[in-house]
């Protein structure tokens, strides 16, 4: 019975694992409802989002400063 229960455990976490990633990769707009996928995209512009856990050693720091330059060379 506690091979069942395993094997039943394992088989239920692999589902929920791939329902979940699966779900992140959807293409709807937020707050719109998602379509067939079909649709062509009109949106020309993009966000690009970078994230720093802390700014504690220099090279995240310099990091910053570098990306920052960038993106002020494309400000649309």
């Amino acid at each position: 019975m506690r091979q069942h229960n395993r094997s039943f455990l394992g088989s239920f976490s692999i589902v929920f694992l791939l329902l979940a990633f699966g779900s992140g990769c959807n293409k709807s707009e937020p707050g719109k409802p998602s379509g067939t996928g079909n649709e062509k995209r009109t949106k020309s512009n993009y966000t690009i989002g970078m994230s720093q856990c802390n700014l504690g050693e220099p090279w995240r720091v310099e990091m910053n400063a570098q990306l920052k330059e960038a993106a002020e060379k494309h400000p649309d």
